[in-house]
């Protein structure tokens, strides 16, 4: 199973219901919208794919199918920020 890890030394500030995140290393802004900060709070929480792709079909009503994409696609991009780490655990 692969592990998600959010990158230590960030800086992070909810905004409404947005969540804007600093990396100081790169001085590089992000801003991810009320969906995207949904799915970032559970990867804080130490929540694996599988349990967010089920609190994304529930909050949203969307078929698992659809959740995983997006799951994927918002993951690799936070991956190919430096923002997020996926290992095998």
């Amino acid at each position: 199973m692969k592990k998600i890890v959010v990158r230590k030394g960030l800086v992070m500030e909810n905004i409404g219901e947005s969540i804007t995140i600093f990396d100081g290393e790169n001085s590089v802004l992000h801003t991810l919208n009320n969906t995207g900060a949904f799915i970032f709070k559970q990867l804080i929480r130490g929540k694996n794919k599988g349990r967010i792709i089920e609190a994304i079909t529930k909050k949203y009503q969307i078929r698992k199918a659809v959740a995983e994409k997006d799951f994927d696609e918002f993951a690799g991009g936070l991956r190919k920020k430096g923002i997020i780490e996926i290992t095998d655990s």
